[in-house]
């Protein structure tokens, strides 16, 4: 690397070198040498003609130099519970703006965090390791994080080799991927976090972003809030918010127009997990605290959305920092946003229903088969200890 620069800095000497040095003599009426050329002092260019047999310099013509295009900035409206369901087409951007800026917050260094990889597959430059897990950190800075974490990437095949890694780290068993999870967090009593993440073996750069470790670590992030006692969270919110904050947090990384597609994805609940998309049943499954399915990670990502519309995707977080503290879901929802969420699940439910309804006839596959695709997206290739965060 300093031979490189060296090499760039006697490069550049050269060039410099070989420059005429006429510029600075450039002066209307003043003689020049080539018939054409162009010179430019103090802002004027002066260009070398002929005039009575002799080449001389052109009065000068003041350079206008053009004003760099300012890009107008994504609208961050003022969205309420009052006026949520007539500024329902300002949610997705409002939101997107109040979350995306966070991604470029970097202040410090993720620690404590140790990656392991199964004998058997290993993911083929695909996972971003700690570089993804690091920016969700710095996302999520101003919450309490594990001190420690263990993160397993396995296939099937090495399960018992997990489990093993797990127990010798922690001391406890982690979590089991089963036969549909791609990805699942826990923290342990005393607090250390263990991520596992499905590894196929076949895994290619072309649709990877690290959205599973944005994910899982969201989750860790979540249970390691601690009451003012310092006891770790007790009870949860339910499973469509912590879910839906955890594909919420990560998908708001991506680029806007990139992340209107992603909403879009969400607008599509997976078969036979809802009824129909009405606002009656869409509210009787947010309010059912203990329920259960696909839908808990769209409607979850769709409740999400509106609450970071409304007062920041922080505010979500603020729920788990309050039921640590002893809080039922509804008393902890009703300090952070002022309303009840008696009140307030009939408001998000009408917004959800409509959003859902504006899909019915959207074809599926004008982005690509599955939310990881989002169209023709593709992330920069990174590698599992990239420190350029930092440099």
């Amino acid at each position: 690397m300093r031979r490189l620069f060296l090499c760039s800095i006697l490069g550049l000497t050269l060039v410099v070198s070989s420059i005429p040095a006429v510029a600075a003599q450039a002066k209307a009426g003043a003689s020049c040498k080539t018939q054409g050329i162009t010179s430019t002092v103090n802002n004027l260019k002066y260009t070398c003609l002929k005039s009575g047999g002799k080449l001389v310099w052109s009065a000068g013509k003041k350079v206008l130099t053009p004003k760099p295009s300012v890009s107008a900035a994504p609208e961050i409206a003022t969205i309420t519970f009052e006026n949520l369901e007539s500024n329902a087409e300002k949610i997705v951007q409002t939101a997107w703006a109040k979350s995306n800026p966070l991604w470029t917050k970097y202040e410090k260094k993720i620690q404590g965090v140790q990656l392991l990889f199964g004998p058997t597959k290993k993911p083929l430059n695909c996972f971003g390791g700690l570089h993804e897990i690091t920016k969700i950190s710095n996302f999520w800075g101003k919450y309490r994080q594990p001190e420690k974490s263990f993160v397993v990437y396995q296939s099937p095949e090495d399960a018992k080799w997990a489990q093993g890694e797990f127990i010798r780290a922690t001391g406890n068993t982690g979590p089991e991927l089963g036969s549909t999870a791609v990805g699942r967090a826990t923290v342990t009593a005393n607090g250390i976090g263990q991520i596992v993440l499905y590894v196929s073996g076949q895994e290619t750069p072309s649709g990877c972003g690290g959205g599973i470790e944005k994910h899982e670590y969201t989750h860790l992030v979540q249970f390691s809030q601690r009451s003012k006692t310092g006891e770790l969270l007790k009870s949860r919110p339910p499973t469509w918010f912590v879910e839906g904050q955890a594909e919420f947090a990560g998908g708001s990384e991506f680029p806007l127009e990139y992340y209107k597609k992603f909403n879009f994805m969400n607008r599509f609940l997976p078969q036979n997990s809802l009824k129909d998309s009405e606002p009656t049943t869409i509210s009787a499954y947010l309010q059912n605290l203990a329920s259960f399915s696909g839908a808990d990670y769209t409607l979850g990502f769709l409740v999400i959305e509106i609450l970071a519309a409304i007062s920041g995707p922080h505010s979500t977080m603020d729920v788990f920092v309050e039921m640590a503290n002893g809080k039922s879901f509804n008393e902890s929802f009703e300090s952070v946003y002022k309303i009840s969420w008696a009140s307030a699940v009939p408001i998000i439910s009408n917004v959800i229903s409509a959003q859902i309804k504006s899909n019915q006839n959207a074809p599926l596959n004008q982005f690509g088969t599955t939310k990881g695709e989002i169209g023709t997206y593709k992330w920069p290739a990174r590698g599992y200890f990239d420190e350029a965060l930092f440099n």
